[in-house]
């Protein structure tokens, strides 16, 4: 009987510590995934502020683009105000 147990207990060592081997890979995968999960929070927080600045950007080119369009607009208004004030196609 002392040879069977003691072959089960080889068998039983040779699992734990293959066991403990993959305890020990699983963890330092774990800190990669970690360091990883981390590095990528950063990322895109860092795109997300990108963004928000790009998007004011944008809202500011809109806003001048808007204001020259009017400015053109009055500018024609008033000329055309102007020649009619002035006799528009009034032929002497």
């Amino acid at each position: 009987m002392a040879p069977q147990q003691s072959e089960t207990d080889m068998d039983l060592r040779g699992r734990i510590v293959n066991l403990e081997h993959r305890m020990s890979e699983l963890g330092t995968r774990l800190l990669s995934l970690e360091g990883w999960k981390s590095s990528k929070e950063v990322s895109d927080a860092r795109s997300d502020e990108q963004m928000k600045a790009l998007t004011e950007d944008v809202k500011s080119i809109k806003s001048g683009i808007s204001r020259l369009f009017w400015i053109i607009v009055t500018a024609i208004a008033a000329g055309v105000v102007t020649f009619m004030i002035k006799g528009g196609f009034n032929i002497p």
